[in-house]
């Protein structure tokens, strides 16, 4: 086999890679309030575009098209969030939205994670006891989110994680951070599409499976807690 055959072989294994990765995102992210059918349909025509012209350095074009799919796709951020964590939460979904530059989404990302991390460990401590054994799984899954990337040099202050004292309404939360998982999902396959360096693409694509994994979680506990209130309902009949 030549270099050039090998070449070409390692970039269509990329962009299956990264098709099945949108293609997941956007399955799963039916239910986080927001559309990404836009990111998938841009993703869409430029695999079209390159089938044409055998072309496989795109990489403006796509990066453009990604980010503009991510802020078009992006529903306006709930006014006034009535907890803490939510707004922390609303706060890190516009960061996200806004960034800029592959080191900024990274960025973003591992505060995203660093966030769930702390989300995990207060709903372990203090939440709703039926929630504390599986959010204790939720920290350890987001901490090894953040272990995949680079620690951004953030000023304490800047780092949200540390700002979040009381998480309020358990579900309110759990279901922001389901939205915002998904919306770091989509930002790393636009920031995978969009690198050049082999070495950054794969840590995309661990960390999409990181986020994906801590947003599977998420849904467990809001399993649970839809759970608990259909027992407090049938208690309620039983009792009346």
């Amino acid at each position: 086999m030549t270099d050039h055959d090998s070449g070409e072989d390692r970039t269509e294994a990329i962009v299956q890679n990264l098709y099945n990765a949108l293609s997941q995102v956007t399955d799963r992210a039916a239910d986080a309030g927001f559309d990404p059918a836009a990111g998938l349909a841009r993703f869409n025509a430029w695999l079209s575009d390159r089938s044409q012209t055998g072309s496989p350095d795109r990489t403006e074009t796509l990066a453009a098209g990604t980010e503009n799919a991510r802020t078009e796709s992006k529903e306006p951020l709930p006014a006034g969030p009535r907890s803490q964590a939510a707004r922390l939460i609303a706060a890190t979904r516009y960061a996200l939205a806004q960034s800029g530059g592959v080191s900024a989404v990274m960025a973003e990302v591992w505060q995203a994670q660093a966030l769930a991390q702390a989300i995990g460990s207060r709903l372990a401590i203090s939440g709703p006891p039926e929630l504390r054994a599986k959010a204790l799984g939720l920290t350890e899954l987001a901490g090894r989110g953040c272990g995949i990337l680079d620690t951004p040099a953030l000023d304490i202050g800047t780092m949200r994680a540390t700002q979040l004292t009381e998480l309020g309404d358990a579900r309110e939360t759990l279901l922001g951070l389901s939205a915002l998982l998904g919306e770091v999902g989509i930002a790393l396959v636009g920031t995978a599409c969009a690198v050049d360096d082999e070495g950054m693409y794969w840590q995309c694509m661990e960390a999409i499976d990181a986020a994906d994994e801590s947003r599977d979680r998420v849904s467990e506990l809001l399993r649970l807690l839809a759970a608990q209130d259909q027992e407090v309902v049938k208690r309620g009949s039983a009792a009346g």
